[in-house]
Formats: C-alpha cells, sequence, structure tokens
C-alpha cells in the first residue's frame, strides 16, 4: 500500500531528475551557442532519458496518489484535495507541498530555458538559411561584394558559380 512517505520520495526523485534536466538545458544552450553539432548528440540523447524517466517518476506519483484514495493529478492541489493527505500525515503533507512548488519552479524554469533553445535553434536556422540564399544568389535584389570591394547587385545564377 502507498504511504504519504512513499509519495515525498517520488516528489524527491523528480526534483533531482528535473535539475538534471536544468543542467543539461543549459549545456545544450552552450553548445548551441558555440554551434557544437558533434555534442549535441550527446546533450539530446540525455535530454531524452531525462523526460523519459521524469515521465515514469510522474506515473508511479500518480498511481502511488491512487494508491492513497487520491484520484487527482497532484500538480497544484487545492485545499479540499490536500486535507485528506493532512489527515495521514500533516507535516509531511507539508513538506510535499513545499518540495512540489519547488518542483513546479523548477520545472517551469526548464521549460523557458526549453523555450530559448528553441529560439537560438530557429533563429541559427533563419541565419542559415540567409546565408545560403546569399551564396546561391537566390534573393532578388541583394547586393554582393567582388573581389575589389565594389558592390555589384546579386544576379539569378549562383555565387559561387561566378567565383
Amino acid at each position: 500500500m502507498a504511504t504519504i512517505e512513499d509519495l515525498f520520495q517520488l516528489i524527491q526523485s523528480e526534483h533531482v531528475s528535473a535539475q538534471r534536466l536544468r543542467d543539461t538545458l543549459g549545456a545544450e544552450r552552450v553548445l548551441l551557442e558555440e554551434r557544437d553539432l558533434a555534442g549535441m548528440q550527446a546533450i539530446l540523447e540525455q535530454k531524452a532519458a531525462i523526460m523519459t524517466d521524469l515521465e515514469a517518476i510522474r506515473q508511479r506519483r500518480n498511481s502511488c496518489l491512487n494508491g492513497l484514495g487520491l484520484n487527482w493529478e497532484f500538480n497544484n492541489p487545492s485545499p479540499e484535495q490536500v486535507e485528506p493527505l493532512r489527515r495521514l500525515n500533516g507535516d509531511l503533507t507539508d513538506r510535499c507541498l513545499e518540495a512540489l512548488a519547488e518542483l513546479n519552479t523548477l520545472l517551469a524554469e526548464c521549460r523557458r530555458s526549453n523555450e530559448l533553445n528553441g529560439l537560438l535553434i530557429v533563429n541559427s536556422r533563419k541565419r542559415n538559411r540567409r546565408r545560403m540564399e546569399i551564396l546561391k544568389g537566390i534573393e532578388s535584389g541583394q547586393t554582393l561584394y567582388d573581389a575589389s570591394g565594389q558592390a555589384t547587385p546579386a544576379k539569378a545564377r549562383s555565387t559561387a558559380q561566378r567565383a
């Protein structure tokens, strides 16, 4: 049978995994800024493993709640939802709620970091696409510079072909 102690341990385990995710997202940002594609593969594998771990812990946490006779997700419970837990162990319930609040804050930080990393990827793709267009001479009205430093309008044919 599940206990409030089990629930507290699951929240702590989830917190440890969320900290690993936050650290991994920070490392990912550094690699994105450095454009280190070789290191990105390892980071993506780490992120996938951590996300799998977090999901497994969350499922165990929900199973624990069901084992305690509570059929709700434990992300931001109302006072009415918490009351049955308080009857089991009020002090530990308070510690669970504090740990849960910290976990939610940490997960929100992870979401923000992941969104920022996503923006870095999108902007990098835009820059790369723009550079490729310049090299291919695709964009009309684009000004290129020749060997003497004079501005010349890009023509429909490839800049690489003219070189």
